[in-house]
């Protein structure tokens, strides 16, 4: 069993609006509240799970083959992250350094929540393939994609509380308090 985190790049676009911003961030899945918040910078990237099953099948006889699993590939991680800040603030001004400042917290929690959980998703990973015992199945393939669905069934968990983490730290930074303290700090809001 091999797993491979991956570790998306930073791209940092400065050439949308802040109605285009919020436009991106719901298009993603985000809600920009309501009120006078004000959405200056938005972190997007996507959650990535993949793996490679090869199955070794026995036929049984005809249509009948069991099959145990020979090799399992995984990646986990998080797509390149692509940072928007608002094009009002210009690279260099006060405004856009702690704009940037912020959303590379944001690269930082993803980042540090998939080195957190890699060494947990890796033993999961490898007492999925241990516990799973022969499958019996009609062909070779769909030996191939049970034990596929196996392993995916088994990690769920530790990757939904891995999702619910991050959002959680994401949240934790995003609050009215963080946002004053940072407005505080520049004049040309």
């Amino acid at each position: 069993m091999t797993m491979s985190l991956i570790q998306g790049g930073v791209t940092v676009n400065n050439g949308y609006g802040r109605d285009d911003l919020k436009r991106i961030r719901q298009k993603n899945g985000g809600v920009t509240p309501s009120g006078t918040w004000r959405l200056l910078g938005l972190t997007v990237t996507e959650f990535r799970f993949n793996m490679r099953v090869n199955v070794r099948a026995y036929q049984i006889r005809e249509n009948h083959f069991c099959a145990v699993i020979e090799s399992l590939d995984a990646g986990v991680g998080y797509t390149d992250f692509i940072v928007y800040i608002d094009r009002k603030y210009l690279q260099g001004s006060c405004e856009y350094r702690l704009i940037r400042n912020h959303e590379d917290e944001h690269v930082g929690i993803y980042r540090d929540n998939l080195i957190h959980y890699a060494p947990l998703l890796r033993k999961e990973l490898t007492d999925a393939v241990r516990r799973m015992g022969p499958i019996y199945v009609d062909s070779a393939d769909r030996g191939a994609k049970q034990a596929q669905a196996f392993v995916q069934e088994k990690i769920k968990p530790l990757v939904d509380n891995m999702q619910r983490t991050v959002d959680d730290r994401n949240a934790n930074i995003d609050t009215k308090q963080s946002y004053e303290s940072i407005r505080r700090r520049c004049s040309n809001w």
